[in-house]
């Protein structure tokens, strides 16, 4: 059963010492003991912390004759009900309000700033699980100078891009791009198979390891996607040239079909995957990369498309996701203050980089006007947007996006009652050009930052990792942290082996539980599996909901 719930403030579950959302520091009770040896029939006692996370109120159970170490609940907090069948505290999305509409398409990308969009709710398993990948957006052309068809698919139809770049011709048939599909930026001017086609091969893995899933009763319910969706420079337009008005246009904007809607598709038409929805936050290259100038406004409207399964509604935004069992509350947040800097610095990692937005003749150029035309000669502005306005004006428009977003974050998180609190970034928490993550994760009890950027696959708990910027180790402790950077848009800074067996590209699957998480990082697999390609697991990790101050929930 799915059904879209606007989950209200009824469902606030205050729990002193219990997750992430649960409020101030006085302990919980801790796992009750083994029964005394001798006992028999069913024992009242009190609720341990597990328990007490899992909605059990009042006194728990254990039936020392059947199963004298599980501890069953008695009764539960509202709006969740015992199953008399399970004892356990489950809630149907059929007792909770009614769904609140989405808003409507906003005048200026930059209006819902901090929006709640409408929560989703499943009560069909006890499990949730949901995709995660990041940095997977190819191209097909680039740049594209003919604008006259946008709904032309320049991959599949490549007699319509005039002067454009494609790596891999003249490679033997066989091991070049795969007809038809995007490739990688190729950064590193790679020539392997897996290189030309990385995207295509995670997308492939992607499919079939939702029917897995679904088929073990696991069903992935979404997709979370940490940005830079389309490589290099996100929507190929200048952002003077479309509003929320011209959303139709926007919809028919050939990158679309060709490096998303019909890359991330099951064969089968009717398979609920292809109908899954694409949260997610805008990267670097979403903002044009050293451009701000491109159209980065558009993957915001794109939300608004029809029949839409893309969410990105704002800069940052929240979402509940109800479960059965629990909640969990999605925070996605815009970290690109990572990589802004005064306008005449660093001219490859700087989208306020002043020759890339002024039309000037650079090497670091990628937004020449010619390709990119602004209009009503409106230049290095985006007054579409409110802003960048110039490349002076650059960094203190993303500082300010960033006060805000991080007053915004804090606010959410010391108000969340949600059982699960997740964090979702563009940039890995080893970027703290800003913020000190270990330390705001310790506090507001962040169970897990699922972050990209970087172009590999990896896991760290409990495991230290290098900062960005004076080569010291950050440490999360028990915060879960995902880099899931190789989806295959940009070649990786490690190349793959052929049989997919690396932690170059890939892409996640992430489980909850009511007192568990569960990461796993799979792979490209090396081919397509109607040609010997596999599904390879690389990685993966189990963790316990981290508390509020930094301990974690003993189960």
């Amino acid at each position: 059963m799915l059904r879209i719930c606007a989950v209200s403030g009824a469902l606030a579950l205050t729990l002193s010492g219990c997750g992430g959302g649960s409020g101030g520091s006085t302990p919980a009770p801790g796992p009750p003991g083994p029964p005394t040896p001798g006992e028999k029939g069913n024992k009242t006692e009190d609720c341990a912390a597990p328990q007490i996370r899992a909605h059990c109120t009042g006194t728990c159970t254990r039936n020392l004759d059947k199963t004298p170490n599980v501890v069953y609940c008695s009764a539960c907090k509202a709006p969740y009900k015992l199953n008399p069948a399970t004892l356990n505290c489950e809630i149907k999305c059929s007792d909770l309000p009614a769904p609140s509409p989405a808003p409507p398409i906003p005048g200026k990308a930059t209006d819902l700033k901090g929006v709640d969009w409408p929560s989703a709710c499943f009560d069909d398993e006890d499990e949730a699980t949901f995709f995660s990948i990041g940095d997977w957006g190819g191209i097909c052309g680039w740049p594209n100078y003919d604008h006259s068809d946008p709904t032309q698919d320049l991959c599949a139809n490549p007699k319509f891009g005039k002067g454009r770049f494609r790596p891999g011709w003249g490679i033997a048939p066989g091991q070049g791009i795969i007809d038809g599909m995007p490739f990688p930026m190729d950064t590193y001017k790679r020539l392997t198979y897996v290189d030309l086609n990385a995207q295509v091969l995670i997308a492939d893995k992607m499919a079939a390891k939702y029917e897995q899933l679904k088929e073990a009763g696991q069903p992935p319910r979404f997709v979370i996607n940490v940005g830079d969706s389309i490589y290099p420079g996100g929507i190929e337009e200048h952002c003077s040239n479309k509003g929320s008005a011209d959303i139709a246009a926007i919809s028919k904007m050939y990158q679309w079909q060709a490096i998303f809607e019909k890359i991330y598709k099951s064969s089968d038409a009717s398979s609920q995957y292809n109908k899954l929805e694409w949260m997610g936050v805008l990267g670097n290259h979403d903002y044009g990369g050293n451009c701000y100038v491109k159209a980065w406004d558009q993957l915001i409207y794109y939300t608004w498309s029809p029949d839409s399964r893309w969410r990105i509604p704002a800069q940052y935004w929240k979402r509940t996701i109800q479960f059965k069992r629990f909640a969990a509350e999605f925070y996605f947040i815009d970290g690109n203050i990572n990589d802004v800097s005064p306008a005449d610095a660093d001219a490859k990692h700087n989208i306020c980089y002043r020759n890339g937005n002024n039309d000037s003749p650079d090497g670091q150029d990628h937004c020449h006007y010619k390709d990119y035309p602004p209009s009503a000669s409106a230049g290095v502005a985006c007054p579409k947007t409110d802003g960048p306005m110039n490349p002076d004006d650059c960094v203190g428009w993303f500082t300010k996006l960033w006060a805000d977003n991080l007053a915004w974050l804090k606010k959410g998180l010391d108000a969340s009652t949600a059982e699960w609190q997740i964090v979702v970034s563009h940039y890995p928490v080893m970027y703290q050009r800003t913020m000190q993550w270990p330390a705001f994760a310790k506090e507001h009890g962040v169970d897990l930052i699922i972050t990209g950027h970087q172009h590999r696959q990896d896991i760290y708990n409990l495991k230290a990792m290098e900062q960005k910027y004076d080569g010291s180790m950050t440490d999360m402790g028990p915060t879960v942290h995902v880099v899931t950077g190789g989806g295959g848009g940009i070649q990786t800074d490690a190349g793959p082996n052929a049989d997919g067996n690396d932690d170059a590209y890939g892409y996640m699957v992430m489980k909850l539980q009511v007192n568990q998480l569960t990461v796993e990082a799979w792979t490209h697999g090396g081919k397509l599996l109607k040609n010997g390609g596999k599904h390879l697991l690389r990685n993966s990790t189990v963790a316990p909901p981290v508390l509020r101050g930094g301990a974690t929930l003993v189960v």
